[in-house]
């Protein structure tokens, strides 16, 4: 099954109507973000029973909010993947591997590009209940011997009790690193999804959202719209500070000049809710407005990877970088005038190869 319909089963009663819609975005866009709520007991607040709860009553329920991204599992999309990973700042990378078709060639590529990001991993196998145990096994055996391949001492297990569930989590510095779950589930019978939702009750916020608060306001831009009678949208994620309601911020860097400039906040909306301040961790959507009136912001102004900061950052952009390259696999050779990709955070860029040392 697909990641949607994992969360379908962690929260009980997602309404088929719901989703039918869900899958709609997730073939349109390529990109689909879900988030459920937990009490302190680990229990499904917003989706806990059959009758629609009102907001209010699911905040004071809750003590955790969790949000998925699927980035896709196909090789076509591998460019979302990497902005999935990279832009949004994830916690912890959570692969999913269907039983009856094992883990092929695409899911070993995303593993990869989660371990070189260097974010803790767990499995999750699914349809366990169409196919034999033997087989789960099977899969389960792959990956322990793809995780002790990967090199760096890593070690998967089967997470097959509480008791196991409840050591791998409390270890923070080794879960996902250096030991590695592994939660064969069906959707279906319900079967360990007992011990996913408590994982995931269980697991601590990894990002020190409470120290980045005291940076200076960062903000990355993931998309940019018009809206009739409101103006120009911005959605993405602050990285760091805070940002509130008629801020001054710099928005750039310009495409042709590489040049900042100044621009107001008009207003901050929070998981679709009118808000009048976020801070770092938190995804928002704002309306900006250029400090004059009569002069409407270029177009160029508003490429996905652009950033809203605070003026005390004094940003610059630059046009020539220095980097390391370890060429994990690579079909041809890699020298001088050669153009490659650059995904960084929410950037998606084209370089071209100026010069190195030496050609791959």
């Amino acid at each position: 099954m697909s990641n949607p319909e994992i969360v379908t089963s962690l929260s009980h009663t997602f309404r088929r109507d719901e989703f039918l819609e869900c899958q709609s975005s997730y073939h349109s866009i390529c990109y689909l973000s879900h988030s459920i709520t937990l009490s302190l007991t680990g229990t499904i607040t917003n989706y806990s029973d059959l009758s629609p709860k009102r907001s209010k009553e699911i905040v004071q329920d809750s003590s955790k909010l969790l949000t998925f991204m699927d980035t896709a599992g196909h090789e076509r999309f591998l460019k979302t993947t990497a902005f999935g990973l990279t832009g949004n700042s994830p916690d912890y990378a959570m692969l999913v591997v269907a039983a009856d078709a094992g883990i092929g060639r695409v899911g070993k590529e995303h593993l990869g590009l989660a371990l070189a990001l260097k974010l803790p991993v767990f499995v999750v196998i699914t349809k366990c209940d169409k196919v034999p145990e033997s087989t789960v096994q099977k899969t389960c055996r792959i990956l322990m011997r793809i995780f002790r391949s990967a090199g760096g001492n890593r070690t998967a297990f089967v997470a097959s009790s509480m008791e196991d569930v409840s050591r791998v989590v409390h270890r923070r510095d080794q879960f996902g690193t250096s030991s590695i779950p592994i939660f064969p589930i069906s959707n279906v019978t319900g079967t360990r999804l007992n011990l996913l939702r408590s994982c995931l009750n269980l697991l601590p916020v990894r990002n020190e959202y409470d120290k980045l608060k005291k940076l200076p306001a960062e903000f990355r831009v993931s998309s940019s719209f018009e809206v009739e009678d409101v103006g120009t949208i911005v959605a993405g994620t602050v990285c760091s500070g805070s940002i509130q309601r008629d801020d001054r911020l710099l928005l750039g860097p310009d495409s042709m000049t590489g040049r900042f400039e100044f621009v107001r906040v008009r207003s901050i909306h929070n998981k679709r809710v009118p808000v009048d301040c976020v801070s770092s961790g938190q995804s928002a959507t704002m309306a900006i407005s250029s400090y004059d009136e009569n002069t409407p912001i270029k177009r160029r102004m508003l490429r996905k990877g652009v950033v809203l900061v605070n003026p005390k950052l004094k940003p610059v952009a630059a046009r020539e970088i220095d980097v390391d390259l370890l060429i994990l696999y690579h079909p041809s050779g890699i020298a001088v005038n050669y153009q490659i990709f650059v995904h960084a955070q929410t950037v998606c860029q084209q370089v071209q190869i100026v010069s190195m040392p030496v050609s791959f």
